[in-house]
């Protein structure tokens, strides 16, 4: 097989999934450089042959090097010795002639004949005038006035012409002819595209192309911006006289409208970024040699164009909105305000004078109107404007000429004598080789051949047009789309400043009329997406301040264009209604906040409740705004926008804490005032037992059952991190009081059970909360941790911890222990510690051992299945998605949860029900929250969840610095399956066996590597049918050439020759592209094919070519290539039957292709598959060995992740945060998180069934069961009115309120008195005397008075000061 030309991978599907790793980049970097070195040999190899063939042309030649070689043929006329002699004019008359018979004999040849010309040219040595200039009368006065012309030359000339005009012809209708509005086919319209127009380049000069070419084009763009605006007429064509195409004319229907005009507005931007695309493409493919300046074509070919059709369009229909003409009365002042805009003077009164000026208001159909049409004209300027920057962008690094020597800066000067000089001297000079690329000016005469002054006005034009475009490199295109509409932007600003105004003043005063009669604001809820982002939107807002940011997300597009010039106004104009109306928001909910605090003070509970349900609205409302102003300043970025929204921004934030206060305050009141007091269960002296120790005190019960009240009503309503603090805060504050209290205690000995069954209730209440109120790990486990109030929540449980451990604990432990003294024991802390045996053990160790055993240590510490626990309970307790909490549960401790969850998901769990997924199926229009961008949604599309496997492949795919937790889930799942069937030589998943789970999720893994690979088969497919059938040439009654010669019978001289094999040639493609573009498999996906290689060689099973990547490619190719409906998806219409059928015999061939190691392997292979493996098989094993090479490769041995076990709180939580984003930015990304999110909530039952994490208190009565795994997501603002107060009194956490649990809760007392529990010696003193053992006239059993008369002395607990 031939050398081929080396290909570059693919740099789109190299960053497909994110910027690919360093292993990868350097392994696509060797590909290339090794490419470089392969051309550099095959340079070397042409050069050698070239020398050879120098030095048999002559006997007396013996060059060694090809600079000798060149010089030799340069300056000897060798070459024309070897030529044939000059044709004569008669037989050059006879073959032009037979060539324009046939064109005009046989229409539709035309093709056939100019590449039969070619081959001419190529195999025979008949060159053609290439490029030359037509006939000119003052050309001829440059020869001599004794010179004979030949009546045959000259009508050979005529000829030659005639036949380049018609060729030129078809190539025009052609060019014309091709569709501007198949965007699916674009490839392939766009690759004829540049085969005629290359064409016309060999036959014609490039500017003479470009100018027939601009003609065509420019007649394109008129017809279809016409065509597009509904027909009406535009701008006078400025090409219908000098066109060589006709169009049709077309009738003047009526003006358009506004509305009109904006609804044929997005279909013919789309149409005209589709045609500057392809344009752009053939700069950048270089058809015209360089000498067409890109930007010189953008201004002139579509801005120039547009601006003159668009013109009076938009003129007509902008008058017919305002209702006037500026050419009137009114011109003067509306030049005036015209001129206040062009100024960019930011003076209010200029404003104000150019909006009173502006009378005419646009309803707010004109206005969505007017954005719709300036959006799409920014667009197409933003779109040109990028295109042009990629075109005429110069990646080579700026080379700095030096300033050559004096001494040789003569000899560098060109003669301009020495150029015309013609002599032999001149042509054999080395500036006649240089200038004229080797070519010998007069080695074969025309017209079949090169002139002097052809070569001469190429050359001058070549260097003056690149010279013209280096010389202006900072160029940039200028479009000021903009004056279109100007007219419109006075009109536009009163609109858009009336618009804001009145829908905020209209809503809020009805929605005052509502609030004054029923003390209630009605809400709607807000898109889920932007209540999981990064800023903290609430879930609910009220409807005014919905419809008013409905209003300003349909002007904010005309907002961010209005960034300078005419536009500013509008922005100006747009901000300060935004000032305006927030202000106007705070003012209400100010005024409203006063009612609360008034009626709190004078009515009943139920209207104070009543209010603080309105609290929480007024707190969503402003953390909207504040959340809202934020986004606007990061979109609108100039110093005059910040400005005036920073004063709004700061009042609106210092009422958020104001009511966050307020709010704490309120149910810290309700709870110390009303929950927790209860004389009967504090009274701690009666000498009887509390409901005979048959349960925990009621304030406690009722505590629990108020936080979890509250921690439902702020988490339905409240911002996520608002409510969030709030909860803690109320937490914290609540602890306070009863930590206090029950420090305070001095039981009876009837009431101590109660004590302690009150204060383990009180860790496991606390407990449970603070899974809702913390928002990291750090924040649980961590009781050192400064931030608050989590600190003062973990000090509060130490000291609950620290009463009990003292005054409840069973007196032969505690005596045992502190017997020798507070002194003594805390030496033995010490020497503990010194040991490494940590004393200091957390109060959550002793609420729940199976969990947090080994907290001391940190989060590394815990155990794996405890560790993976505590992200799921701390996730699913989240009012919100917390992506890089996500992240962190499938990453920490091996993979432990995925693997988990792959190993004992049976088919049944993996997959949905068709019943759930037609009632869960999300709305194809959004969630239908406030600023829900639609399909685009993710929140909606997460809600259908088809199995559990795609998700969090999906997501581990995009974890790329953690290459190996994609092969652990993998790997497992083809553990559990344990069938290595598939990896035998003769098997085809999906053909002989079912294609199993885990092989499904990486075919949808390599689908953005294969498709690409397709997709070039198919174009190449589609290309070669198009060119199987060709036209009878004229070269079949040729016997001899001009010069006497016979011509050559070479196969693609003749159009008699067989077809090309097009399956052959389509496996070449799909082989060389899937070859090229394996360097762009992610990393981790590479990593599994050599885990799964290592595991296998193990089994002692062997794959093809020992790689079982190349096995499971092969036959994705396989299923892929048979997918009907996937391969029309992906071309974007339907195949045709023969397309299909070739298509599926390539996929048979390419598996067994792929598949085959050697020639011993050709067994049970088909013919053509042998044929084509025996015909190709260096070239074969050469891509085979390439593919071998990337995914075998010895770096994947050790490739590791980010050791993130052993790192600080904070590195792992900016770390996590940092992939999470990383994620997020890719299309599916942030979906696959949210599926895997509703995954691990909806299942924690099941997750902590297979983790074996009993629940904090087991019900004794209940047989254990594995819980129900489900898929099923309830659409995303589906109301979770869930909570029933009888049913959460009687729960505590995810257990049963169970008081004889309570009661009995087992605690390793003497482990807990040995440690570190957190008490000075004085405090530990003051405890100790509420023991009731150690009271006056506490009654003690024979067996307890050593111990209290031992504790006693030493603590010297008889003195009267303490308490």
């Amino acid at each position: 097989m031939a050398d081929e030309v080396p290909c570059l991978p693919n740099m789109m599907a190299l960053f497909e999934n994110g910027v690919p790793s360093l292993e990868t980049l350097q392994y696509a970097i060797g590909d290339i450089d090794q490419q470089l070195t392969e051309n550099d040999r095959s340079i070397e190899k042409v050069l050698q042959e070239l020398v050879k063939a120098t030095n048999g042309l002559s006997a007396d030649n013996n060059y060694t090097n090809i600079k000798d070689a060149m010089d030799s043929l340069i300056h000897t006329p060798v070459l024309e010795e070897c030529a044939c002699l000059p044709p004569e004019p008669d037989d050059v008359n006879k073959l032009l002639k037979a060539i324009l018979h046939h064109l005009t004999s046989s229409p539709g040849s035309e093709n056939a004949i100019f590449d039969q010309l070619l081959c001419l040219a190529s195999h025979e040595g008949l060159g053609l005038p290439i490029r030359a200039p037509k006939p000119d009368l003052v050309g001829d006065s440059n020869f001599s006035l004794n010179s004979i012309s030949d009546s045959k030359e000259q009508e050979n000339d005529l000829v030659w012409e005639d036949i380049r005009s018609r060729l030129k012809r078809h190539f025009l209708e052609c060019l014309q002819s091709m569709p501007t509005t198949m965007k699916s086919e674009s490839k392939t319209i766009q690759t004829r595209r540049v085969e005629y127009l290359q064409s016309l380049c060999i036959l014609f000069p490039e500017l003479e192309v470009w100018n027939s070419y601009q003609q065509v084009r420019s007649q394109q763009l008129i017809n279809t911006v016409r065509t597009q605006l509904g027909g009406v007429q535009g701008g006078g064509d400025k090409n219908d006289s000098k066109s060589e195409m006709h169009t049709p004319s077309i009738n003047t229907p009526p003006k358009l409208s506004l509305r009109d005009l904006a609804g044929h507005m997005q279909q013919l931007v789309s149409v005209i970024q589709l045609m500057v695309k392809e344009d752009g493409d053939l700069f950048l493919t270089d058809v015209f040699n360089g000498r067409v300046d890109f930007m010189q074509c953008i201004q002139d070919l579509y801005m120039q164009t547009l601006s003159e059709e668009l013109q009076p369009v938009i003129s007509d229909t902008v008058t017919t909105v305002v209702g006037r003409d500026d050419a009137g009365c009114n011109g003067k002042k509306k030049e005036e305000v015209g001129n206040n805009f062009h100024s960019h003077v930011a003076d209010d009164r200029l404003f104000d004078t150019a909006v009173e000026s502006a009378k005419v208001e646009l309803n707010p159909e004109d206005l969505t109107a007017f954005i719709t049409i300036v959006t799409g004209l920014a667009a197409l300027d933003s779109y040109m404007r990028h295109l042009f920057d990629q075109v005429t962008r110069d990646f080579a690094p700026p080379i700095v000429p030096r300033k050559p020597k004096s001494s040789i800066k003569s000899v560098l000067k060109n003669s301009p004598r020495d150029s015309l000089d013609r002599d032999g001297k001149g042509r054999g000079g080395d500036r006649d080789y240089n200038s004229q690329k080797g070519i010998m000016s007069d080695a074969i005469p025309p017209p079949f051949g090169v002139t002097p002054c052809m070569m001469q006005s190429a050359n001058s034009n070549k260097t003056h047009i690149r010279q013209s475009v280096l010389d202006s490199p900072s160029k940039k295109l200028q479009w000021n789309w903009i004056d279109l509409l100007e007219r419109l932007v006075p009109d536009v600003t009163w609109s858009v400043t009336k618009l804001i105004l009145d829908t905020l003043q209209t809503s809020l005063h009805q929605e005052e009329e509502v609030f004054q009669k029923s003390r209630c604001t009605n809400e709607v809820p807000v898109c889920r997406d932007l209540v999981n982002g990064s800023l903290d939107y609430p879930k609910l807002i009220s409807v005014s301040l919905a419809e008013l940011v409905s209003a300003l997300e349909n002007l904010m597009p005309l907002a961010v264009l209005a960034s300078e010039g005419v536009m500013k106004a509008i922005r100006t104009a747009f901000t300060d209604a935004i000032e305006a109306n927030l202000s106007q928001i705070f003012i209400t909910l100010s005024n409203r906040l006063k009612t609360f605090e008034s009626t709190s003070a004078e009515d009943g509970d139920s209207e104070v409740y009543t209010g603080i349900t309105e609290v929480y609205k007024m707190l969503s409302a402003a953390v909207f705004c504040t959340s809202y102003l934020t986004h606007i300043k990061s979109i609108l970025t100039d110093d005059d926008t910040r400005r005036s929204l920073s004063g709004v921004h700061k009042q609106l934030t210092e009422f958020s804490n104001a009511i966050v206060d307020i709010t704490k305050n309120y149910h810290s009141g309700v709870i110390s005032s009303s929950i927790l007091h209860d004389a009967e269960s504090n009274n701690w002296a009666d000498q009887r037992a509390f409901f005979e120790d048959e349960r925990v005190s009621f304030s406690i019960q009722m505590w629990n059952l108020h936080m979890k009240g509250l921690q439902q009503e702020l988490f339905a309503s409240c911002p996520p991190r608002h409510a969030q603090r709030i909860l803690a805060l109320v937490l914290r504050d609540s602890l306070k009081v009863l930590s206090q209290r029950y420090s305070r205690a001095m039981p009876s000995y009837k009431r101590t059970k109660q004590l302690r069954s009150d204060i383990t209730a009180i860790l496991l209440t606390t407990l449970d909360f603070l899974w809702s109120s913390a928002n990291s790990v750090q924040a649980v486990l961590d009781q050192q941790v400064t931030v608050q109030p989590y600190s003062d929540i973990h000090n509060c449980c130490i000291c609950l911890l620290s009463t009990m451990a003292v005054v409840a604990s069973p007196l032969q432990d505690f005596y045992k222990v502190f017997k020798k003294g507070f002194q003594h024991k805390r030496m033995v802390l010490k020497d503990a510690e010194k040991e490494g045996v940590p004393m200091v053990i957390p109060w959550m160790v002793w609420t729940r051992m199976e969990v947090f055993f080994g907290c001391e240590k940190g989060f590394e510490g815990v155990q794996k299945r405890s560790a993976v626990f505590i992200l799921l309970k701390l996730l699913s307790s989240q009012p919100s998605p917390n992506y890089a909490m996500i992240l962190q549960a499938l990453l920490v401790r091996d993979n432990l949860l995925p693997v988990l969850l792959v190993r004992n998901a049976d088919q049944k769990m993996c997959q949905s029900s068709q019943e759930s997924l037609s009632s869960t199926s999300p709305n194809t229009s959004g969630c239908g929250g406030i600023c829900c961008p639609g399909q685009q949604c993710y929140s909606n599309q997460s809600c259908e969840i088809p199995d559990i496997i795609q998700p969090i492949v999906d997501v581990l795919i995009l974890c790329t610095d953690h290459p190996n937790a994609l092969a652990n889930v993998l790997i497992a799942m083809i553990e559990k399956d344990d069938d290595m069937s598939i990896f035998e030589p003769n098997c085809i998943p999906g053909k002989t066996v079912p294609v199993p789970p885990w092989l499904a999720c990486v075919y949808e893994l390599l689908s953005f590597y294969i498709d690409g690979a397709i997709k070039s088969s198919i174009v190449h497919l589609t290309t070669e049918e198009l060119h199987k059938e060709v036209s009878v040439g004229f070269l079949d009654s040729l016997r001899e050439l001009p010069c006497g010669c016979v011509p050559k019978k070479s196969r693609n001289m003749s159009n008699q020759t067989e077809s090309k094999d097009i399956p052959n040639a389509v496996l070449q493609t799909l082989i060389k592209r899937v070859t090229n573009d394996v360097v762009t498999i992610p990393m981790p996906l590479c990593v599994f094919f050599e885990t799964l290689r290592q595991n296998l060689c193990t089994k002692k099973i062997r794959s093809a070519h020992n790689t079982p990547g190349i096995q499971i490619i092969a036959s994705c190719l396989y299923n892929k290539l048979h997918d009907v409906e996937g391969l029309a998806e992906l071309v974007g219409h339907p195949l045709e039957a023969s397309t299909l059928a070739s298509l599926a015999t390539t996929a048979d061939y390419c598996h067994q292709i792929l598949t085959c190691e050697d020639a011993g392997g050709l067994e049970g292979k088909s013919q053509e598959a042998v044929v084509f493996i025996k015909r190709n098989s260096e070239w074969l094993e050469k891509n085979m060995n390439k593919m071998i090479g990337h995914l075998s490769n010895e770096l994947l041995d050790d490739y590791s992740a980010y050791p993130l076990e052993d790192s600080p709180y904070e590195f792992v939580s900016h770390f996590m945060t940092e992939l999470a984003e990383t994620v997020c930015q890719n299309p599916e990304g942030q979906k696959s998180l949210l599926q895997v999110y509703h995954i691990l909530k909806n299942n924690m039952d099941w997750l902590a069934y297979h983790l074996e994490i009993p629940p904090s208190i087991p019900n004794q009565q209940e047989t254990p069961t594995i819980p129900h795994f489900s898929l099923d997501v309830p659409p995303p603002l589906s109301s979770n009115n869930d909570f029933s107060p009888l049913a959460s009194f009687n729960r505590l956490g995810e257990s049963p309120f169970n008081h004889d649990a309570l009661a009995e809760f087992a605690i390793d007392w003497l482990k807990l008195l040995q440690s570190d529990i957190g008490l000075s010696e004085a405090g530990f003193r003051n405890l100790l005397l509420h023991r009731h053992e150690m009271q006056e006239d506490a009654y003690l059993e024979e067996i307890e008075k050593k111990p209290v008369r031992v504790l006693r002395s030493k603590y010297d607990l008889d003195n009267d000061d303490l308490v």
